[in-house]
């Protein structure tokens, strides 16, 4: 079975911006990774894709803090770069080309 809480961890402390990690602790990875070991975990075949924006809120629009404020208070939304190609390419890679 695939090690959700270390490679959580990983993400936690590697991965993640310093922007997002500041303000994640509140969202309990340890919860979630426990919740993945349950659904993700059970399941052979699951299959899970993370990537990681920084500079991006977690609606993934450009944002230095991602701060609630911050977002409230925004004139203009824009995505983060590599966004929608990102999510274009996943979909292309895991349905196929439409």
């Amino acid at each position: 079975m695939f090690a959700w809480a270390q490679w959580l961890s990983w993400v936690y402390d590697k991965a993640m911006p310093d922007n997002w990690r500041a303000s994640s602790q509140l969202a309990g990875w340890r919860s979630t990774a426990a919740l993945y070991a349950r659904t993700l975990g059970a399941h052979p075949r699951a299959d899970l894709t993370v990537r990681t924006f920084p500079d991006g809120n977690h609606n993934l629009h450009r944002s230095p803090t991602g701060g609630l404020r911050e977002m409230i208070g925004m004139p203009e939304r824009r995505a983060v770069e590599g966004d929608y190609e990102t999510m274009a390419g996943w979909l292309e890679e895991k349905v196929g080309a439409g």
